[in-house]
């Protein structure tokens, strides 16, 4: 990640990053906090108090060009990373199960929508949806559905929607 970059999600410049960076500048408690919640890691990481676990999963952004996401493999619970991706969440529609903010893993090897699990589409215009398939045995058919009550459900899936996977983890931003 570039100065410019971390500034931009910091809300600040470049320069003040690189302030940072060469200790020309202190950082607070609730900086160092905001850049380790951006970064993925613990403050103790960012001043060098501790290493990083030896045994860390490589997730590769569902947006071309963003940053992996480097995770304990305990958590994504044997699952080969190879075939993960993962998404940040910026939608309530499936609350309170995802929330905004909130991020998944996505296995892109599951792509069989007939049963109850959440599932990660890309619309026609590309945008990432989250929904829940209901699989209907005797119609077979798959309805996509909402866990906010206050979210209308999708309805039918339909040959407009890729199917991008089964979302196979959550990772709550607390």
């Amino acid at each position: 990640m570039t100065q410019a970059e971390l500034g931009k999600l910091m809300n600040t410049t470049a320069q003040s990053i690189g302030r940072y960076e060469r200790q020309s500048q202190r950082l607070n408690i609730p900086l160092l906090k905001e850049i380790a919640g951006i970064l993925r890691c613990s403050v103790s990481e960012i001043i060098g108090e501790e290493t990083a676990p030896t045994d860390l999963a490589k997730i590769k952004s569902y947006k071309e060009g963003k940053q992996p996401l480097y995770i304990n493999r305990e958590i994504i619970n044997g699952l080969n990373d190879e075939g993960l991706i993962y998404a940040d969440i910026h939608s309530d529609s499936m609350a309170p199960t995802i929330s905004d903010m909130d991020t998944v893993i996505i296995s892109k090897s599951e792509q069989d929508t007939k049963g109850d699990a959440v599932f990660a589409f890309q619309s026609k215009s590309g945008l990432l949806f989250l929904a829940r398939c209901n699989f209907n045995p005797i119609s077979e058919i798959s309805n996509l559905k909402t866990d906010n009550p206050l979210s209308q459900d999708y309805g039918e899936i339909t040959t407009d929607l890729k199917v991008v996977g089964r979302v196979v983890q959550v990772i709550k931003n607390l």
